[in-house]
């Protein structure tokens, strides 16, 4: 102290003024650390957005998975199948490809180690929704290949005898004939009926329809193509309807069976 207050003006004005410079040069020091600090915290938070974001955005698609299952079991023609599977698949792939690269963005092994979990249950979703898919797929392919060949072919017999009948049998012999026929032609419009809304809306009770229509279309169907009064023409034309209804019959039940297929799957 003695030193300081013994120096001169001069040195003791330099010596304040290094000592200032000194000071300034620890605050500017100091603001820059902290500046720097500041600067590490934003990009942290600025990458945490950016992750969170990406997360998001990836739970939104994995959300939006739902809505397209409904889109292809609302999807009725054959065409439309692939294009509905390949939406539905590619929406969840975007939801993990975005929910991987938020997590790698962000690089907390906490959220690398608490996603391994939620990935492994979206494989396993979308796997069951690609054979929900490939079973919906064979659905509207048996609905188009056998039931509507079968139809087709039962309707081309059909119109033939109704057509003729009025010709080849008279009396109470022809009317019976007839309500035979249309009894068969009652089931089969039926099945075919109970099929499309089956399949349009899901409705159980289409179930219990169609089911029915298929036994009727198998006992009438008999009971027409063994009917001893009909002129040996017409037993025959009798009996290719009662082929044709049967085999229609036998469509529709692999129909049914197709669609309880899709039901199993979609309630696993």
């Amino acid at each position: 102290m003695r030193l300081l207050l013994n120096l001169s003006v001069g040195r003791k004005l330099a010596a304040s003024a290094a000592l200032a410079v000194l000071l300034l040069g620890g605050l500017v020091a100091l603001i820059w650390l902290e500046t720097a600090r500041i600067m590490d915290a934003q990009r942290d938070q600025a990458r945490m957005e950016q992750a969170l974001d990406q997360l998001e955005t990836g739970a939104d698609a994995l959300r939006e998975a739902a809505v397209l299952e409904r889109d292809l079991l609302l999807t009725q023609d054959a065409a439309g199948q692939a294009p509905a599977r390949a939406r539905l698949l590619g929406m969840i792939d975007d939801g993990l490809r975005r929910a991987e690269a938020g997590i790698a963005e962000y690089g907390h092994p906490a959220m690398t180690e608490a996603f391994a979990p939620l990935r492994t249950a979206a494989l396993a979703y979308r796997e069951a929704l690609a054979a929900l898919a490939e079973q919906r797929a064979r659905l509207i392919a048996v609905r188009d290949e056998r039931l509507f060949g079968q139809s087709a072919d039962y309707d081309a017999a059909f119109e033939a005898v109704h057509g003729s009948l009025a010709f080849d049998m008279q009396g109470d012999a022809a009317e019976d004939a007839r309500q035979r026929l249309l009894t068969v032609h009652a089931a089969v419009n039926d099945v075919r009926l109970g099929v499309q809304r089956l399949l349009a809306s899901g409705e159980e009770a289409q179930v219990r329809r169609v089911r029915r229509g298929i036994a009727q279309a198998r006992v009438h169907g008999r009971g027409l193509a063994t009917m001893t009064e009909a002129p040996p023409r017409l037993r025959e034309d009798f009996a290719r309807v009662s082929e044709r209804a049967v085999a229609l019959a036998q469509a529709a039940e692999e129909v049914l069976a197709a669609g309880e297929q899709v039901t199993r799957l979609r309630q696993e």
